[in-house]
């Protein structure tokens, strides 16, 4: 449980999350100092059982974290035993039947991303919580390659954790991760009709999503589909069949190259040693072909980035 993942918490608490009877996907560590905790609680109005979280020092898990924002009970699940987990599982398997429904809320921050198979995973969580009870992940989305098996998305997570599926997003935010960065609010790339794309320099990008689970569905019945494809497939479905096409006019005549792309070419024909030595001074100095790639991605990052579409991340 990272700061972001605790100001998450806190916000859905004072908005009328019930953590109930809790699940949380491997024992999860707190990174959060005691002094710290307590802060967050007082900021959000949140009068903590005594004794639970010390002044003096962290918690070593986020249990007592948990109990502290109401939960009644707090499992865990993992494929080890080797930090004590209350049940042991490999969630790239189905659960056994009579886990379905069993909490109020399922906690994952940080496990997802190391289960090699994700739709299972997700299912799994799905079936885990009760109609009327919430998902909450918190995993990596940008600048950890390396970290998992994965990087996951915001647009696999509004599709998964969708209407099909038994499942309402009610919150998804973004951060990079440092403490006390802004929060984005994310989107449905689906009701807006576009890619939610970001790009940043080196700082890592955490998602955090709250889905609460609206009626008992077998997960994934159908795979979800990209948003932006399945309207463009619908939308292709849905016209008329085309008229017959008249016979095509003869193709005009291509245009003149500009005079820059003529001189080029001209050069390249008659100095054809010169374009040998400008990829052999390519190959042997790389830092010119870097420079050039280091130049494209400053201008991608800068229109990508948060702070370059304030229409679509909203910060809080």
């Amino acid at each position: 449980m990272t700061w972001h993942g605790l100001r998450f918490l806190c916000e859905a608490k004072r908005a009328g999350l019930e953590l109930g009877k809790t699940v949380t996907i491997g024992r999860q560590h707190c990174d959060v100092s005691g002094p710290r905790i307590l802060r967050m609680f007082a900021d959000h109005e949140i009068e903590a059982p005594a004794g639970l979280v010390e002044l003096t020092r962290g918690p070593d898990h986020a249990d007592p974290v948990l109990l502290s924002l109401g939960a009644s009970h707090v499992e865990s699940i993992d494929n080890s035993a080797y930090e004590s987990a209350s049940k042991l599982w490999d969630l790239n398997e189905p659960i056994p039947s009579d886990w379905h429904e069993s909490y109020d809320l399922l906690y994952d921050s940080g496990s997802i991303e190391h289960v090699f198979h994700v739709p299972n995973a997700l299912a799994n969580y799905m079936q885990l919580v009760r109609v009327g009870g919430h998902v909450v992940i918190h995993t990596m989305a940008n600048n950890w390659c390396g970290h998992g098996f994965y990087q996951l998305s915001p647009e696999l997570l509004y599709r998964a954790f969708s209407e099909a599926n038994g499942f309402r997003v009610v919150r998804m935010a973004m951060f990079e991760t440092y403490e006390h960065a802004p929060m984005y609010e994310i989107p449905d790339p689906a009701a807006i009709r576009s890619r939610i794309e970001l790009s940043n320099a080196w700082i890592g990008v955490d998602v955090i999503v709250l889905a609460k689970r609206e009626k008992r569905v077998t997960p994934f019945a159908r795979w979800p589909q990209q948003s932006d494809y399945a309207s463009r497939w619908a939308e292709f479905a849905a016209a008329p069949p085309p008229d017959p096409a008249p016979a095509p006019p003869p193709d005009p005549a291509p245009a003149a190259p500009s005079g820059r792309r003529q001189l080029t070419d001209s050069l390249k024909r008659r100095l054809p040693a010169l374009v040998e030595w400008k990829h052999w001074l390519l190959a042997r100095f790389p830092a010119f072909s870097r420079s050039r790639s280091r130049s494209q991605s400053a201008a991608y990052h800068k229109t990508h980035s948060f702070q370059a579409q304030p229409d679509r991340y909203r910060t809080q």
